[in-house]
């Protein structure tokens, strides 16, 4: 989840403390529909579509000086604004620019005890349901510069009892890797069910799958894992490993995102497992790629082409104008291409692509589905993430590798130098 809170801005915008929208109430089945606002995009919480959600995590609370979470300028008009629409209000902590002090903060059973009775009188003086708890990623290197240990997840695990006592009922959700957390030896626990007991929910962050740091392009949260190499991780895996491990399917919830990643090969640049690389030139919202190379949710605008991989169950685009012939080679008298590259290739998620995964997580007795960030929806994605409360709980809930869409894999293309 690479959050970039350093592009906060310097003022919020003013948060009207009233909403006429009802919100989207928890079913009988729990189901929920949890959305992220982040405080730098100068969106006003009040323009949300609160019928579709039943959480809202205010992004993101930091730490000070003192290891303990910071208290954002606009936050308690943030949770009168959200619970004005009868709707839950959440402070998530940390994220992938202020996750660094996390594996200090759990180290301590001083830190520890500090920080969770920080957290309890945030929660009380602002009237919020609970936190999020944003570490990326337990005993792992996440964003660069990062303090890991290899008892990071040991450690966090006696945080959320320190937390969990301090708090009481209130909501503990947490953003995590699509793997389990990791041991001492660097792989993913085999039992992770003491976790459960703390979080009310998980949000599998299935969105950093294919994502920008690695040497190659791949689909944006792919369903099953492709046919042409790169990551094997999917959605699918994710879940089957963290039930594996421990966590029940009713505390899994399911990350997505609505940026796309563009992809232009840059020359001289690279990139690497842990650190922002070159490979990539931008990330797109859903508004943008929507206005930009879209004519509709699922169709390509004039000069773009749209695939849709049937196998992950994920749309890409390219654009016609940017493809480059590397090489030619003679056949019959004649020169043809011999290597194509993409030079503008999108990979993003769609109201298809989503549904499919809504499909599944309901089917599979997950908790819900996440969207990160509300703001980037132009009113189109909303509405998917909320029907899986009409999703039932089933035993065939992977849609078929074939399709009338297309048969077109996403292509594996590597960040070369050029």
């Amino acid at each position: 989840m690479k959050f970039f809170t350093t592009l906060r801005a310097a003022a919020l915008c003013a948060l009207l403390l009233s909403n006429s929208t009802v919100a989207r109430p928890v079913g009988s089945d729990g189901k929920v529909v949890i959305a992220y606002w982040a405080d730098w995009t100068g969106t006003s919480v009040s323009s949300i579509d609160f019928s579709k959600i039943t959480h809202v995590l205010y992004a993101f609370s930091t730490m000070n000086s003192s290891l303990l979470p910071t208290t954002p300028g606009g936050l308690s008009s943030f949770v009168s604004t959200v619970h004005g629409a009868n709707t839950k209000a959440l402070l998530s902590i940390g994220g992938w620019t202020s996750s660094g002090f996390f594996s200090t903060v759990a180290a301590t059973a001083t830190a520890r005890r500090n920080f969770a009775n920080a957290v309890q009188k945030i929660i009380s003086q602002n009237n919020l349901d609970g936190i999020d708890l944003d570490w990326e990623y337990p005993g792992e290197a996440g964003a660069c510069g990062n303090i890991v240990s290899a008892h990071d997840s040991a450690n966090y695990l006696l945080l959320l009892q320190a937390i969990r006592k301090a708090v009481g009922n209130k909501l503990i959700t947490g953003a995590t890797a699509t793997h389990p957390f990791v041991g001492t030896d660097g792989k993913p626990l085999a039992d992770v069910s003491k976790f459960a007991r703390y979080f009310d929910w998980i949000n599998l962050m299935a969105f950093d799958l294919g994502g920008t740091s690695g040497l190659d392009t791949a689909p944006n949260t792919p369903l099953r894992e492709g046919k042409n190499g790169g990551s094997p991780a999917n959605v699918v895996q994710a879940v089957k490993d963290w039930s594996a491990a421990g966590f029940p399917y009713s505390k899994l919830s399911m990350a997505n995102n609505d940026p796309s990643d563009q992809y232009v090969p840059v020359k001289g640049g690279s990139t690497n497992h842990t650190c922002e690389g070159g490979g990539f030139s931008s990330t797109q919202t859903w508004k943008a790629i929507r206005s930009s190379a879209l004519s509709g949710p699922t169709t390509a605008a004039a000069g773009w082409i749209r695939k849709f991989d049937p196998c992950t169950q994920t749309p890409w685009l390219f654009n016609t104008s940017t493809l480059e012939y590397i090489s030619r080679k003679r056949v019959k008298k004649k020169y043809i291409p011999f290597l194509t590259v993409v030079l503008l290739l999108k990979r993003y998620d769609d109201p298809q692509s989503l549904q499919v995964k809504v499909n599944y997580a309901g089917c599979m007795g997950l908790k819900g589905m996440m969207l990160w960030e509300i703001s980037d929806d132009n009113g189109e994605l909303l509405p998917v993430l909320d029907s899986i409360k009409n999703v039932k709980t089933g035993t065939k809930c992977l849609p078929s590798t074939g399709g009338p869409t297309s048969s077109s894999s996403t292509p594996r293309t590597s960040n070369v130098k050029l």
